[in-house]
């Protein structure tokens, strides 16, 4: 997550942007969100281990709020992604739907 804010950063392509952490200075979960192109929103998330899925469910609960949907997730394992998934008790009731190996969407829950 890091390297791929500081590339966007030295590119000047990160006009609007958010970094989230869960707590400072250790922190678990990393979550930068930024307009993609027009009202896309990709976020690069870095969680140290499914066990903190639930923070970064929140961080993007947390981000999602000031973003358009959908938020397209990069960046997580694919245990964190799982556990992301597993987290909610049904299928259709889960905000998290995996696209890809490494692409998660997050869409709010109506």
């Amino acid at each position: 997550g890091l390297v791929h804010f500081r590339l966007m950063r030295r590119k000047h392509l990160l006009t609007e942007k958010m970094v989230l952490v869960d707590s400072w200075p250790d922190f678990s979960v990393l979550v930068i969100v930024q307009r993609h192109i027009r009202e896309t929103w990709l976020s690069v998330g870095f969680c140290k281990d499914p066990e903190f899925a639930p923070n970064l469910e929140t961080l993007i609960q947390f981000a999602s709020r000031n973003t358009s949907p959908p938020l397209y997730i990069v960046g997580c394992t694919s245990e964190v992604m799982d556990a992301l998934v597993c987290a909610h008790q049904s299928m259709n009731s889960c905000p998290f739907r995996r696209m890809s190996a490494d692409l998660i969407v997050y869409t709010l829950q109506q």
